[in-house]
């Protein structure tokens, strides 16, 4: 934030905007919310009850559905609406 800022009231503005302000938009969706719940409650069904071990032994089909609806959480997780530069493109 400080390299993108042109001067130090700019990047004071900045800092103030980013934890300052009391309206702007959310950056999580309810369903991003949703996708980190059921990650939390994966977690700790590892934690307490060893399901990710007991998974690794149950049938192929049921651990390669486990495995592909991990890949699609990581792929949800990752998709953003707004192209976001490289913070160090202007160098």
């Amino acid at each position: 934030m400080f390299f993108l800022a042109k001067d130090l009231p700019e990047s004071l503005y900045i800092i103030h905007q980013m934890f300052g302000a009391a309206h702007g938009k959310i950056l999580l969706e309810r369903w991003h919310v949703g996708l980190a719940v059921v990650a939390l409650v994966a977690a700790l069904a590892e934690e307490y009850g060893e399901w990710f071990e007991r998974l690794m032994q149950a049938p192929a089909w049921a651990y390669a559905g486990a495995l592909s609806l991990l890949l699609f959480c990581i792929e949800i997780f990752g998709v953003v609406d707004v192209s976001i530069p490289f913070v160090y493109f202007q160098f």
